[in-house]
């Protein structure tokens, strides 16, 4: 070959790897841009609905004073606890947290079932085509599901997710033993199911940080809150002083994992625009 076209393509071949060298720099040092603060907390549910999360299994549930998201890693944690009292945030947490799976999973990729006795977080999902039935609300019928839950777990399609949530824990197994032994069991075989659960209560029992069932829920999310003499559990045992304290503020939460504890605000939707939200999702 001849000895000026040999010195052409290795100049080719030099200039593509200066090119590509360029390139993994120009990658590796790209500025990360954050939004901007959020005020509205209705242009939070914007960003969420716009926002392409690398993985599904990861969803927002509030943000930072930078305006920076705040996402739940569901394959990370499996399992979440919530723990608010009343007007602490709860509701609006559990909301968001409906809205987010129907914006991030196609009806055919994941389906959820709710239990609340209070009628007031769920049921205004009812009717959606994520959801399996329609909420379950009394105590009664809540022990019923938990139990042939717990039987016929074995015919559930691995492949498909489902989230579970379950407001009023307290309650439910104050009602009756078994479901406290049946919520374990179920807990227990999550992972292996493909199945998530979201347990929320106002009032912290020993029952609920027992470590055959804490152990399950590698995730927990403190909301406001106001829990004077009558809570059962001293949940200073979970927080630090300056946690407790970021706590009695409005719409701030903390967000622990076994890998971090971060502090962030839970954006606050008006009646109208969470009305708004649930007929879009639910018309779809």
């Amino acid at each position: 070959m001849n000895y000026y076209v040999l010195l052409f393509l290795l100049g080719i071949v030099i200039l593509l790897l200066i090119v590509l060298v360029v390139k993994y720099i120009e990658l590796n040092n790209k500025e990360v841009v954050y939004p901007e603060p959020i005020d509205n907390p209705y242009q939070y549910l914007e960003l969420e609905n716009n926002y392409k999360w690398i993985s599904l299994d990861k969803i927002p549930i509030g943000f930072y004073e930078n305006g920076e998201i705040e996402d739940i890693d569901f394959k990370d944690i499996g399992n979440l606890l919530v723990i608010g009292t009343t007007g602490g945030g709860k509701s609006v947490v559990l909301n968001e947290i409906v809205l987010s799976i129907m914006k991030n999973y196609a009806k055919e990729e994941a389906k959820i079932l709710t239990m609340d006795t209070s009628l007031v977080e769920l049921s205004a999902f009812n009717g959606s085509s994520h959801y399996l039935k329609d909420t379950i609300c009394t105590l009664e019928d809540i022990t019923d599901a938990l139990e042939d839950f717990k039987n016929q777990l074995s015919r559930k399609n691995k492949e498909e997710i489902l989230f579970v949530i379950i407001d009023d824990l307290y309650d439910i197994i104050s009602h009756d033993k078994k479901n406290l032994k049946n919520l374990e069991a179920l807990l227990k075989a999550s992972e292996e199911y493909n199945i998530h659960f979201i347990l929320a209560t106002d009032t912290p029992s020993k029952e609920i940080f027992a470590k055959k069932i804490r152990k399950y829920l590698k995730g927990t999310l403190f909301l406001t809150t106001s829990l004077g003499t009558e809570k059962e559990y001293d949940l200073e045992k979970e927080l630090t002083k300056d946690e407790w304290d970021y706590l009695t503020k409005i719409s701030n939460a903390v967000y622990k994992t076994d890998m971090k504890s971060t502090k962030i605000i839970i954006p606050e939707i008006t009646d109208e625009e969470l009305k708004e939200q649930i007929e879009e999702k639910r018309n779809q």
